[in-house]
C-alpha cells in the first residue's frame, strides 16, 4: 500500500486567524460565507490555470460550493449528486448561469469522456463502499482531461486529526475513524485508474481559544450520536472539565495563555498525466 509523503504543510498555531476564516466570525451566515471563500481560495492553489475550467462538483448536495466553483474557475461546473433531493434544491437555492445540476451516481457519471479539468470530492468517499470508490476512480478517470487535477478533502482514517473532545469519549474516536476512507488506500486506488499523487496539503484549524472554549462548544447531542451512552457522556465531560480546570489553573498567571485547540484538514491533489 501506498503511503503518500506530505509535501505541502501550512500551518496557523499562533492562536490568529484560522485556516478555514471564520475565526473571529459570530454570524452564522458569515461564518458560512468565509467558509467557504477559504475553502475556495484553497482549491484555487491546486485548481487549474488557465481562464475557463471545467469543473465537476462530485457529490455536490445541494450546491454549496457549485456557484462559487464556477464564479472562481469560470465554468461551466457540472454538480452531481446521488439525491434528486439535493438536486431539486441546488436548483432553486444554488442557481448560477455557469452551472448545471445533475441527479448521477460517482460509479456511472453522467458526462462524456475528457470533460472536466478538475473533479472535487468534499467529504465524499466516506459515504461510499470500498467496491464504489474503486469504481468511482474508473469514471473519474474516465471524465478528466489530461493534465486535469483531482481535489479530494477527507479526514483520512490513517491520518485523523483526534479532535481534542474525542480523546474523553473513546468510542466515539473509535467510530469516527472507522467510517472514515485511509489515504494511503485512497491514493492507491486512484492510481491504479491512471490517476498520480501530486501533494497533500495540510492545514490547521483553530478550533477553541483553550480546553475551556472547547467545553463550552460542544454539543451533548451530538456525541450521543456516536454510540456513547449517558454515563460514559457524563463520564467524558467530567473529564473534560477537569482537564479545562487544570489548563486555567497552569496559565493562570498575567500573560500566560492555554494553547488553543486545533485540528488538521486534508486537501488531496491528484493529476491524470498529460
Amino acid at each position: 500500500m501506498l503511503t503518500p509523503q506530505i509535501v505541502g504543510r501550512r500551518s496557523r498555531l499562533d492562536g490568529g486567524p484560522s485556516q478555514d476564516g471564520t475565526a473571529g466570525v459570530n454570524d452564522p451566515e458569515s461564518r458560512r460565507e468565509a467558509y467557504r471563500a477559504a475553502w475556495i481560495d484553497r482549491f484555487a492553489t491546486h485548481g487549474p490555470t488557465n481562464a475557463q475550467s471545467t469543473v465537476l462538483d462530485l457529490g455536490c448536495g445541494m450546491g454549496f460550493f457549485t456557484p462559487a466553483l464556477a464564479d472562481r474557475f469560470g465554468g461551466p461546473v457540472r454538480g452531481v449528486d446521488s439525491h434528486q433531493y439535493y438536486i431539486d434544491r441546488a436548483n432553486v437555492i444554488a442557481r448560477n448561469d455557469a452551472v448545471e445540476y445533475i441527479c448521477g451516481r460517482a460509479e456511472q457519471l453522467p458526462t462524456l469522456d475528457h470533460t472536466f479539468d478538475l473533479v472535487l470530492l468534499f467529504k465524499v468517499l466516506r459515504h461510499m463502499s470500498a467496491e464504489q470508490q474503486t469504481a468511482a476512480t474508473v469514471e473519474i478517470a474516465r471524465v478528466l482531461r489530461p493534465g486535469g487535477r483531482v481535489l479530494i478533502h477527507e479526514h483520512f482514517a490513517d491520518r485523523y486529526p483526534c479532535p481534542t473532545w474525542q480523546r474523553y469519549f473513546p468510542r466515539a474516536d473509535e467510530l469516527v475513524r472507522n467510517e472514515h476512507v485511509s489515504l494511503g488506500e485512497t491514493v492507491e486506488r486512484f492510481t491504479t485508474a491512471g490517476i498520480t499523487y501530486r501533494t497533500l496539503d495540510v492545514q490547521t484549524k483553530r478550533l477553541s481559544g483553550s480546553l475551556s472554549d472547547e467545553l463550552e462548544r460542544l454539543n451533548p447531542t451530538k456525541i450521543s450520536c456516536y454510540g456513547n451512552d449517558d454515563a460514559e457522556i457524563e463520564q467524558g465531560f467530567n473529564a473534560l472539565r477537569q482537564a479545562a480546570d487544570e489548563e486555567r489553573a497552569r496559565h493562570d498567571a498575567p500573560g500566560s495563555e492555554p494553547p488553543p485547540v486545533t485540528r488538521t484538514n486534508d486537501l488531496l491533489v491528484l493529476e491524470l498525466p498529460e
